[in-house]
């Protein structure tokens, strides 16, 4: 495998694990829960590939991806007794995820030929769009409307990512900067308030 198949398999272990998480607390049943899982690790990538025409669907032409979301729901569910104990560990996978699937959006639209700008711009969403379908699927608002700043992070890194790559750098370098960046940036921006919080605190 290369590294964009190790990324892209991982990466949705990981929001399948998350999804999971998040679908359980509403008490859903498995059938409930994988799909919500499966959505959280795979709706980003599939509206991308709608809006960017780009068919057959990630999923849908690497079956690997629907395995990685079972498994990780599988293993979200074997030791959900003790997820909310090891909540600080997940977050920290989760930010993992975060830098994953930006990396891979954006390397995946400039292999399709699409502008840096475009990249970047499909980089985010590949990240964001789980959570919001996933949290709109589950009755809430979007957390990255409310307490995220996902978008930011995941902005930052893919700009980061593509100014690397312009300047000649290949192979693991720039994927493994990026995602450290976006990982290390997205556990830092925790203990800040977004915008609107702070906005409305001042009244």
């Amino acid at each position: 495998m290369n590294n964009q198949e190790i990324i892209s398999i991982v990466g949705t272990f990981v929001f399948g694990v998350s999804g999971t998480m998040v679908a359980s607390q509403r008490k859903l049943d498995v059938f409930g829960i994988t799909f919500v899982a499966a959505v959280s690790a795979l709706g980003g990538g599939t509206v991308r590939d709608i809006l960017i025409g780009h068919y057959p669907l990630s999923w849908v032409r690497d079956h690997r991806l629907i395995v990685a979301v079972i498994v990780g729901v599988v293993c979200a569910l074997l030791i959900s007794r003790h997820l909310q104990k090891i909540k600080k560990t997940i977050f920290i996978i989760d930010s993992i995820g975060i830098g994953m699937f930006t990396v891979l959006g954006t390397q995946y639209c400039l292999d399709l030929g699409l502008s840096y700008f475009i990249s970047i711009i499909f980089g985010v969403l590949s990240v964001i769009l789980g959570g919001m379908l996933r949290d709109v699927i589950c009755n809430e608002i979007p957390m990255i409307l409310r307490e995220e700043w996902n978008a930011t992070v995941a902005a930052v890194g893919a700009i980061l990512y593509i100014g690397m790559i312009s300047l000649g750098l290949e192979g693991w370098t720039p994927t493994i900067i990026a995602m450290a960046v976006i990982t290390v940036l997205r556990i830092l921006s925790k203990k800040i308030k977004p915008l609107n919080q702070l906005r409305f605190s001042r009244q």
